[in-house]
């Protein structure tokens, strides 16, 4: 019984297949490994760009910028 593969973004999959494209004989299990990598990479980030977000607006709302 295999393991069952975690799901993936169908774009971090298109974007594995992009970089893929010029490496002769590559497998989709290896895209599906890249799209897994690619998904992790950017949910890691994601935090760190929210809370930059969050802590720009909290400066702009004591400086009244944009009210």
């Amino acid at each position: 019984m295999g393991t069952r593969q975690p799901s993936v973004d169908t774009k971090c999959f298109d974007l594995a297949q992009h970089f893929l494209a010029d490496v002769p004989g590559h497998t989709e299990a290896q895209a599906m490994e890249l799209a897994g990598a690619i998904q992790q990479t950017i949910e890691d980030w994601l935090p760190g760009i929210e809370e930059d977000v969050a802590e720009e607006r909290r400066n702009n709302g004591a400086l009244g910028v944009g009210a």
